[in-house]
């Protein structure tokens, strides 16, 4: 089986890798010259002792614009709104989320904080990880930011607006 070494990037950086179908996700970003002069080699001797047909090469799989629809459908008003806030952004930190929520509807979410910030992204994220496809919202623990999987922005952009006429049908 040939099986290629693909970097994956964010904003210039090495963020990962794609091997046999499979991404492999960085603890840290790395520039490319570093990945090539100090990982590639060693990457590359690796891969003839790795079984890749006992991996699911389902495992991580692309996104079909039916799978997203879905997805928006399910998700709650909040989580839309975080969706449509992170298409609309390249990144956006925990505290320009919570503002953005905040200022939105601050009848319902004036006191919005982290605490119920992270259940929402989670459950995007557990939903994504369950139906085994690529994740839509990368999360840099650093600066404790989120973004969206720029594959998807202008994917999903139609599905987020649908969504979003439906929460201000319901209130109105």
């Amino acid at each position: 089986m040939n099986v290629d070494i693909i970097p994956t990037f964010d904003n210039q950086k090495v963020v990962g890798i794609k091997m046999g179908g499979i991404e492999i996700p960085f603890r840290n970003q790395i520039l490319f010259q570093e990945f090539v002069d100090t990982y590639y080699e060693p990457l590359k001797l690796l891969l003839p002792i790795l079984d890749f047909s006992k991996i699911s090469g389902e495992f991580r799989t692309e996104w079909t614009n039916e799978e997203l629809n879905i997805l928006i459908k399910e998700s709650n008003n909040l989580q839309v709104m975080i969706l449509n806030m992170l298409r609309m952004n390249e990144s956006l930190t925990r505290e320009g989320i919570l503002q953005v929520i905040r200022q939105n509807d601050k009848r319902n979410y004036e006191n919005f904080s982290a605490r119920q910030l992270g259940p929402q992204i989670g459950g995007i994220r557990i939903r994504v990880k369950n139906m085994k496809k690529e994740n839509l919202i990368h999360i840099d623990s650093k600066n404790q930011s989120y973004s969206l999987n720029e594959k998807y922005r202008k994917r999903i952009k139609n599905f987020l607006i649908e969504a979003l006429e439906e929460y201000d049908k319901i209130f109105e």
